[in-house]
C-alpha cells in the first residue's frame, strides 16, 4: 500500500510542475495556486490515507 501511494505522490511532484512550464511555453493561464477549497481537500485526503498505511497492514 505504501509504495502505491509514494508512487502516486512522486508522479504527482513531478508532472504538475511539468504540466505549468508546458503550459508557459504554450502562453495557457496555468499556475500552482489552487482555489480555497481544493487546498483543504488536498490536506484532507493525505490524512485519510496517511491512516490505513501507517502500520503498514490492510487488515
Amino acid at each position: 500500500m505504501s509504495i502505491a501511494v509514494g508512487s502516486c505522490i512522486q508522479i504527482a511532484s513531478l508532472v504538475i510542475p511539468v504540466l505549468v512550464i508546458v503550459a508557459w511555453g504554450l502562453d495557457k493561464p496555468l499556475t500552482l495556486f489552487f482555489d480555497p477549497l481544493e487546498t483543504p481537500c488536498l490536506s484532507l485526503s493525505a490524512i485519510i490515507v496517511k491512516f490505513p498505511t501507517e502500520d503498514g497492514r490492510t487488515s
